[in-house]
């Protein structure tokens, strides 16, 4: 292919008649053609021959590079080759294995033997304590650096666990969502609805309507921990999806080993996680309150147990203020009941007999 040659130099004059040709080649090496022998910071050769081919040519003028007016000589072509060899030091990365990513490593309730994530039954209950653990890879990054939570959302909706809605929660309705954590400096590159790059910051999340019972990095078990207290965003049985940012952080005191910069970089980009979690529902005589986000129990009588997680008798409060502002103590019977009844009758009949006794004592002293 002629027309791809680089042109003679006759300028660089080497001898008399000859010309100087430079070639400029791209090398691509092929480091998976080297199987499981590829180490780290170890040397790789490459061994080849390179072969050139030139058609010999009948040419009027030898300086002037017109090849329209050479005619190709009926000769063996000229051949000319070379044995190289390449020498290069290749640090191996894997573009899955090693893009920091952050996973979650278990979500429980009550009962930590029973992992709930996924949105698998029984799933949790209001006001119920949930415990999300989670962890990055991979996994030699521990040494040198621990997760931190910028944000915490609970919204209702399945789908926004799923590929279809990258940013999570992010993108559920405000209406249909609650903060629990939200950090000063909280910033996260996710997508709109088209599909466009879309940058959150703190002042596009609602305040938090409560608080996180712990959130830290456990670093003897390269952890990071969040408890919180699961809330009714809906009274019926529904599955949520909780949606966490952590960002990677230096962590101070551990041994560190040297780390390619290109993957520090990487680390250094926020990253949401979001998993599916079943909600129980309100249990049976009870009503959710959307402005408190709250199951209220309607007998009378009954408060909502965080212990059963259901209404049960004999919760409500030992004393009770009253809208007159008076104090009246909990007899543990309702009002009007037939052991109330024979009570009050009796104080009253006591009573009336220490009144008659002591208006008799001052009659007699007169």
């Amino acid at each position: 292919m002629a027309a791809v040659v680089p042109g003679c130099d006759f300028t660089d004059k080497v001898a008399p008649g000859l010309c100087v040709q430079r070639w400029v080649f791209h090398i691509v090496l092929n480091v998976f053609e080297f199987g499981k022998n590829v180490r780290n910071g170890e040397p790789i050769d490459a061994t080849g021959n390179f072969i050139f081919k030139y058609l010999y040519l009948q040419c009027p003028n030898m300086t002037d590079n017109i090849m329209s007016t050479c005619s190709i000589m009926t000769v063996a072509d000229a051949e000319i080759s070379a044995q190289i060899t390449l020498q290069t030091v290749v640090e191996v990365t894997d573009d899955n294995n090693d893009n920091p990513r952050v996973e979650v490593r278990t979500v429980y309730g009550v009962d930590p033997s029973r992992d709930l994530q996924g949105g698998v039954p029984p799933g949790v209950s209001h006001l119920e304590e949930v415990t999300l653990e989670t962890h990055f890879f991979p996994e030699f990054l521990r040494t040198r650096l621990q997760m931190e939570l910028t944000l915490f959302l609970v919204c209702v909706g399945e789908q926004y666990s799923t590929a279809s809605y990258p940013d999570g929660c992010l993108r559920a309705p405000t209406t249909d969502r609650y903060s629990a954590y939200e950090h000063p400096d909280f910033r996260y590159e996710g997508q709109d609805e088209g599909g466009s790059p879309v940058t959150y910051t703190a002042d596009d999340i609602e305040a938090p309507i409560q608080s996180l019972s712990y959130n830290g990095y456990v670093a003897d078990r390269e952890v990071h921990q969040t408890k919180f207290v699961n809330r009714a965003l809906s009274g019926v049985s529904e599955t949520y999806t909780f949606t966490s940012v952590f960002r990677l952080t230096a962590l101070e005191g551990r041994k560190k080993r040297r780390v390619q910069r290109d993957i520090m970089v990487k680390a250094a980009v926020p990253q949401g996680l979001s998993h599916a979690l079943l909600f129980t529902g309100c249990p049976e005589n009870s009503t959710f309150v959307r402005e408190t986000l709250d199951c209220v129990c309607t007998n009378f009588g009954e408060a909502y147990s965080t212990k059963t997680f259901r209404c049960e008798a004999g919760l409500v409060s030992d004393v009770e203020i009253t809208e007159e502002g008076t104090n009246e103590i909990d007899t543990g019977f309702e009002s009007g009941s037939a052991p109330l009844n024979d009570i009050l009758n009796l104080v009253s009949a006591i009573g009336i007999a220490l009144l008659c006794l002591a208006l008799n004592v001052q009659l007699a002293a007169l």
